[in-house]
C-alpha cells in the first residue's frame, strides 16, 4: 500500500532519515507525545487519503487532528525527486478552501517547521501579512526543547527562515510563473504540456452535480492540462468521491494518459 502511494517515486532520502530520527529521539523520551515540532511523519500508505487529497499528491505528514495532512505535489508525474517537490497542506475539514501550497520543498518544509513551528498549519502562499504577524509572534511560545531543536537543526544543516512574508511572496511568485492554468485551490497546473495556446475549460462548482456524459463530451475535445485543471477541481471540490462510474472513467482517462499512479490513486 506505500508502493502505491508512492508510485513511480522513490521514497527520499531526507524523508526516511527524518522518521528514522523521530522514533530515536521518541526512544530518548525527547518526544513525549511522539510528535515532531506537531506533526508524525511516516510512510503513508495510499488508503490514508481523504475525498479532497489531490490525486498527485502523496502524502506523509499529519499534526494527528481534523484530519489534516502534507504530502508532496507531483505535478501530475513532472516532478522528476520528491525531495524537489512543492509541499502541500490538504485540510479535509476545510470544504471551501482545503488545499495549500506551503512549503517550496522538503528542506524548505524542515526550515519552516525548525524556525517557527506549527506555522506550516496556518500559513501559505496566500495569507495575509497579519497571519504572518501572528505566526511569528507565537514562534515565541515554542514547546519544543532546545536539546530537539539543536539535533533537528544539526541533522539537516538547516538554517533559519528570517522573514516569512518575504519566503511566501517568492514561493507564490516562483509557483505562478510556473502554472500553465488556474484552479479553484491555487495550486494550478503547472507548465504547458499539449503546448496549445487556447484551453477549452469546463469549470465546476462545489455543489455541482457533475454528470457523465458531460464530462465524456469535454474530455473528447480537450488539451491534457484543460483535463487536468478539470481533475484538480473535481477532486478538491469533493465531486467525484461516491460517483463510482465517473471515477472509473477518469481512472481510464488517466490511464490513457500515462498517470498510471494517478489512476490508483483516484480510486
Amino acid at each position: 500500500m506505500v508502493n502505491r502511494n508512492y508510485g513511480k517515486y522513490a521514497v527520499p532520502e531526507t524523508l526516511i532519515k527524518l522518521i528514522d530520527l523521530q522514533k530515536e529521539l521518541e526512544q530518548r523520551d525527547l518526544l513525549p507525545y511522539g510528535d515532531l515540532f506537531g506533526l508524525y511523519f511516516s510512510l503513508d500508505e495510499v488508503d490514508q487519503r481523504y475525498l479532497n487529497t489531490p490525486i498527485d499528491l502523496i502524502t506523509f505528514a499529519r499534526p494527528g487532528s481534523d484530519g489534516i495532512h502534507f504530502g508532496f505535489l507531483t505535478d501530475f508525474g513532472l516532478v522528476e525527486d520528491l525531495e524537489e517537490s512543492y509541499i502541500v497542506r490538504v485540510s479535509p475539514m476545510d470544504f471551501d478552501d482545503p488545499v495549500k501550497i506551503v512549503a517550496r520543498n522538503l528542506s524548505d518544509f524542515f526550515k519552516l517547521i525548525y524556525s517557527y513551528p506549527a506555522s506550516v498549519e496556518v500559513l501559505d502562499m496566500n495569507s495575509t501579512e497579519d497571519d504572518f504577524k501572528r505566526a511569528e509572534a507565537n514562534a515565541s511560545d515554542d514547546p519544543v526543547s532546545q536539546e530537539v531543536r539543536n539535533i533537528f537543526k544539526n541533522a539537516f544543516n538547516l538554517e533559519h527562515i528570517e522573514d516569512l512574508l518575504v519566503y511566501y511572496k517568492s514561493l507564490k511568485e516562483d509557483r505562478s510563473e510556473a502554472t500553465a492554468l488556474e484552479t479553484g485551490d491555487g495550486i494550478g497546473i503547472a507548465s504547458a504540456i499539449s503546448g496549445s495556446s487556447s484551453h477549452p475549460i469546463m469549470e465546476v462548482s462545489r455543489d455541482q452535480n457533475l454528470e457523465l456524459n458531460q464530462v465524456e463530451e469535454f474530455f473528447k475535445a480537450a488539451p491534457p492540462e484543460a483535463k487536468l485543471k478539470f481533475l484538480r477541481d473535481a477532486q478538491s471540490f469533493g465531486l467525484i468521491f461516491d460517483n463510482i462510474d465517473l471515477k472509473q472513467y477518469l481512472q481510464n482517462q488517466l490511464e490513457l494518459m500515462n498517470l498510471n499512479d494517478e489512476a490508483a490513486r483516484i480510486m
